[in-house]
């Protein structure tokens, strides 16, 4: 939990100093990508014992949520 709350704060840092499309894109990549540690921690949840599972899967899908709505929103924001 710890992990996606630095992946959090790493990412929105990144967000808000991107200034084009090409930048999101990357960025977009970087987090939510199949490469991205955010997938290979959601991967891994299957394998965490059933309570961790639970708080880390939701957690992980929250994020993710959150990182998809802010990518959308940054690329309405840039194409404006």
């Amino acid at each position: 939990l710890q992990k996606l709350a630095e992946i959090k704060s790493k990412a929105i840092d990144e967000l808000g100093r991107i200034s084009d499309l090409k930048e999101l894109e990357a960025w977009r990549v970087r987090y939510l990508g199949k490469k991205s540690e955010l997938t290979h921690i959601l991967r891994r949840v299957a394998s965490l014992p059933l309570e961790e599972r639970k708080a880390v899967g939701a957690s992980a899908n929250e994020l993710k949520t959150f990182f998809e709505h802010s990518h959308r929103e940054h690329t309405e924001a840039l194409k404006e």
